[in-house]
């Protein structure tokens, strides 16, 4: 671990849940759903992303609340392994 770890600010809580869960994993799902629906002939695609973005953004917004939840604690990790490595003589 290089000194500069510790100086590591990790990003809002709203760029996971937002950017990296709705917008990245959610909509990837909510696409991915709308295909094979559409493929099983319930829906079009465009009715199928309607129907699946609810559960999509669900989905995305509990995937990025536990992103930001492994970011902080690894960032927590390199703090403490910091201040052990700085308090040695």
């Amino acid at each position: 671990m290089t000194p500069s770890a510790h100086n590591q600010d990790i990003r809002p809580c709203w760029y996971f849940v937002l950017v990296k869960g709705c917008l990245f994993w959610g909509m990837t799902c909510s696409l991915l759903l709308a295909l094979l629906w559409n493929y099983s002939g319930d829906y079009t695609i465009i009715d199928g992303v309607l129907a699946a973005n609810p559960m999509a953004i669900i989905a995305g917004g509990l995937y990025g609340f536990g992103q930001w939840g492994f970011a902080r604690h690894q960032a927590f990790k390199a703090r403490q392994e910091f201040k052990e490595l700085n308090d040695e003589p």
